[in-house]
């Protein structure tokens, strides 16, 4: 047997603005809880709390990877200076020149030691202004090994601690849904419960109601004593009571469901 129970959106996004007319959502439990899962504030949550555990875990892998790494310095130097002549003298002059350096290296780090071998040529070109001069430096290849001498081996510890945070948000997240779920059958079946208890009383109102709609005419004709009559009137007033009652905590109920399942609604 399948259970629905129907959201009543008011003014919600699922229909056209200016319209006053009532939309109503037909939802089964698995729509239900596929929904909470999908939109709920706790399970945006857990998603995005997730998704930065995967990416910090990207990250710690590529530490691993080889890092190929191009980098360029320009200096500009504008400078008057000071110079002593042979004969004594001292003249200032202006130099005027241009620096651009350029490297390219590839690394790769080492987990077990903790260092990085590299692996990197360069070249420098600087150019005087002043006699339209310039010059080169290059450096073809340079092979060479980093390693800290004091200090812990990150890379060795990450890769015992990072993969059990990684499997440890995984696990978390899981877990998080499942309890979305949980949550959202508790408020499902309160909100068919509700719907339930609104639909008993508003048949037992139209009862009762009926009931004194007759014994009124029986009570104007002497078939019926009045406090016959009176009973009957404090049934039905009961019973309207019951009737709001019931009304009051199914919409109490529809409105936690819908906040819960993310559906917003424009007052």
């Amino acid at each position: 047997m399948q259970i629905k129970i129907l959201l009543i959106l008011m003014g919600s996004n699922f229909i056209l603005p200016l319209t006053a007319q009532k939309e109503v959502m037909n939802l089964s439990l698995q729509q239900t809880i596929e929904l909470a899962k999908h939109q709920s504030p706790d399970a945006q949550t857990a998603r995005h709390s997730f998704r930065s555990a995967y990416w910090n875990y990207k990250s710690y892998r590529s530490n691993y990877l080889p890092s190929l790494k191009l980098t360029s310095t320009p200096y500009l130097n504008r400078a008057i200076d000071k110079i002593s002549l042979e004969d004594g003298k001292v003249k200032f002059v202006e130099q005027n020149l241009l620096s651009t350096d350029l490297t390219l290296s590839l690394s790769q780090n080492i987990p077990w030691t903790g260092g990085t071998f590299f692996i990197e040529t360069a070249a420098q070109r600087m150019d005087q202004f002043g006699d339209h001069s310039t010059s080169y430096q290059t450096s073809p290849v340079s092979i060479g090994y980093r390693q800290s001498l004091f200090g812990y081996n990150s890379l060795k510890w990450n890769r015992r601690i990072e993969p059990l945070r990684y499997k440890e948000a995984k696990k978390t997240y899981i877990e998080t849904l499942e309890l979305v779920a949980a949550r959202a059958t508790q408020k499902f079946f309160a909100l068919a419960t509700a719907q339930s208890n609104h639909e008993i009383a508003s048949f037992n109102y139209a009862n009762a109601d009926t009931l004194y709609q007759y014994a009124w005419g029986r009570y104007n004709i002497g078939t019926i004593t009045e406090n016959e009559m009176l009973q009957l009137e404090l049934n039905m007033l009961t019973e309207e009571t019951n009737k709001m009652n019931a009304r009051i905590e199914m919409d109490n109920c529809m409105q936690e469901l819908r906040s819960y399942l993310g559906i917003q609604s424009d007052e």
